[in-house]
């Protein structure tokens, strides 16, 4: 089905009017009052203390939240999370989303950062659902409604707002929001879905294997969903410690799987270690106008960076340059690497190029997102976002004033400038953390290195030429485990891999019947966590909960016992426009970066 605006209003209205609705589908979330009327146990976190409670422990000034019951409570408004919430609204079920920041979409919005995709995706439309492909078409559509482009501008096919280099489409962050909300706004308006932005879960109730409900932390008091089903689409994996899931957090135990380590090649140590996790970024919008007037930005934590940051071009070979673009042969100009709005586009060149700071020398390692412990600490995650924000403005500052020009003329570029609307927040910073690694579940199956890798899968089986094949592949994906800065790969970490499918036991979190995971945080390990993290992946992993879901809810199933009905499974996913094996001439071909 179409994202356009057009096209979604349609089936939103369809929806209302409950045609074709599936069986036990409601026509909106139904509203209650009270508290679970089950005994039933209980995992509540404070949000500002990290201390657990039961749920009959409300305080007396603590009015009784508003309860809910919608099919399915869809946590975390990210890529996983849209995917998943319209997977399930097109299938005319109710949903609840919550959305931590303001906006919807995560890594294309809230965090700042274009979609990383392999080649396939723009040139032959394989690699990724159909809804994804059409949310890529509608970005483009919004581009041409809204911005004043050139006449060769507007009539390019596959145009490329930002021109950038490190990717094929790099659009403003408003623009992949307005896009998603404009297909989410009809099932808000027919009350099939909620949206609670700038809302958390805060605990969970859980009994045999039955996420029972879930209390979500919203700016006008607490609300209490109690759905059918759960999708944990949360940036970190937060449901998890709530619910009491069994989950990992840094780096597993290495070494052969008989000494309980992973058996992966390249991981050689002998001990797991929580801390060892992926470098996160803040990222910022940048504008530049050489005769504006100098809006200086300054960083406390400058001096405790500068050193990272003068390291940048020490390769001989990349420059930060937004006077002009350079040809590729010369140097890489990281002023376009991200750049999502090209002046040369627009009939009005005066407004300038926007680009998305987001850089090894703004990769943030020094601090952690999720603590070693692994449990919910808004105060560590508060303290980190603020050390990594410190940084980010450091290196603008560094590039503002200090960064010596490559064309020797002299240092800094004064006419650089933050760009608060970009991203929709009063700083000109991202809303929350561009987040690499997650907690992730232990799943029914863990998708290790040897399964993916090239030089893992040889060396298991010299004959192997492709990733490992799943009967209950539910999509797809492709792109090189790209590990960035970590405490044991100060410089990252980057291994070819084959084209990869993703399993639907990697959902599954082990003991639960009525509760997926549907975003970074299914069931891979360190190190392929590094290729499962994409955007049109995590995409794939979204819709395919969602019509898991859908399904289990139509065939009145438990999740953990879908794979006893996968023929018509297939099937409905096939229907749906979700490919889930690659072609055996593409599932070939070694992918070490996603130009391939």
């Amino acid at each position: 089905m179409s994202l356009t605006r057009r096209s979604v209003l349609g089936a939103g209205l369809v929806g209302a009017a409950g045609a074709a609705l599936g069986a036990g589908a409601t026509l909106g979330i139904v509203a209650a009052t009270g508290g679970p009327d089950r005994a039933t146990s209980t995992r509540d976190t404070n949000a500002a203390t990290g201390q657990q409670r039961g749920v009959g422990d409300r305080r007396p000034s603590e009015p009784a939240p508003e309860t809910l019951r919608p099919d399915v409570l869809v946590a975390g408004g990210g890529v996983g999370g849209v995917a998943a919430a319209l997977a399930l609204l097109r299938a005319h079920r109710t949903v609840v989303l919550t959305e931590p920041t303001g906006w919807i979409g995560g890594q294309l919005t809230s965090q700042g950062v274009p979609p990383d995709e392999h080649t396939w995706i723009e040139d032959d439309g394989i690699g990724a659902t159909a809804s994804y492909l059409e949310m890529r078409r509608a970005v483009r559509e919004e581009v041409r409604r809204t911005y004043p482009l050139t006449d060769v501008a507007r009539r390019t096919r596959a145009l490329d707002p930002g021109k950038a280099w490190a990717a094929k489409l790099c659009a403003e962050p408003t623009v992949w929001h307005a896009v998603l909300r404009s297909a989410l706004a009809p099932y808000e308006a027919t009350n099939r879905l909620r949206l609670l932005t700038h809302a958390t879960p805060v605990h969970a109730t859980v009994s045999t294997g039955t996420v029972r409900a879930v209390r979500v932390r919203t700016p006008d008091g607490d609300v209490l969903v109690e759905p059918a089903y759960v999708i944990d689409a949360t940036e970190l994996g937060d449901l998890l410690p709530l619910t009491g899931a069994a989950y990992v957090v840094g780096r597993e135990k290495g070494g052969p799987r008989e000494r309980g380590g992973t058996g992966e090649l390249h991981n050689v140590w002998d001990s797991a270690d929580p801390s060892d996790q992926q470098a996160f970024t803040m990222v910022a919008a940048l504008g530049y106008a050489p005769s504006r007037p100098w809006e200086r930005v300054t960083s406390r934590a400058y001096d405790e960076f500068a050193p990272i940051y003068a390291k940048f071009g020490a390769n001989g070979k990349d420059v930060f340059d937004p006077s002009r673009d350079w040809a590729w042969e010369k140097a890489r100009n990281f002023w376009a690497y991200r750049r999502v709005r090209y002046h040369g586009y627009l009939r009005d060149a005066f407004l300038g190029d926007i680009t998305l700071l987001n850089q090894k020398e703004n990769d943030h390692v020094a601090t952690l997102l999720i603590p070693p412990h692994g449990r919910l600490d808004p105060a560590t995650f508060t303290a980190a976002v603020a050390r990594a924000s410190g940084q980010t403005r450091g290196l603008v500052e560094y590039f503002q004033r200090h960064y010596p020009r490559p064309d020797g003329s002299g240092r800094g570029w004064p006419g650089i400038f933050l760009v608060p609307h970009a991203l929709g927040t009063p700083t000109g910073l991202a809303a929350h953390p561009y987040v690499r690694e997650s907690r992730r579940g232990l799943t029914a199956h863990t998708i290790t290195e040897e399964q993916v890798g090239v030089a893992a899968r040889t060396k298991v089986d010299r004959a192997a030429r492709t990733a490992m094949r799943y009967v209950d592949s539910v999509g797809i994906g492709a792109g090189p485990i790209d590990i960035h800065q970590t405490r044991a790969h100060p410089s990252g970490l980057f291994l070819e891999t084959y084209p990869f499918e993703i399993p639907y036991r990697a959902l599954v979190p082990r003991g639960f019947d009525n509760f997926l995971l549907g975003a970074k945080n299914i069931g891979t390990t360190h190190f392929t966590n590094g290729c499962y993290r994409y955007h049109p992946v995590e995409w794939s992993i979204g819709e395919a909960a969602g019509h898991a879901v859908a399904f289990a809810l139509r065939n009145e199933l438990q999740l953990n016992s879908l794979r006893r009905r996968w023929p018509g499974f297939a099937a409905y996913l096939d229907s749906h426009g979700v490919r889930r094996h690659w072609p055996d001439e593409l599932a070939r071909v070694r992918v070490d970066s996603f130009h391939v």
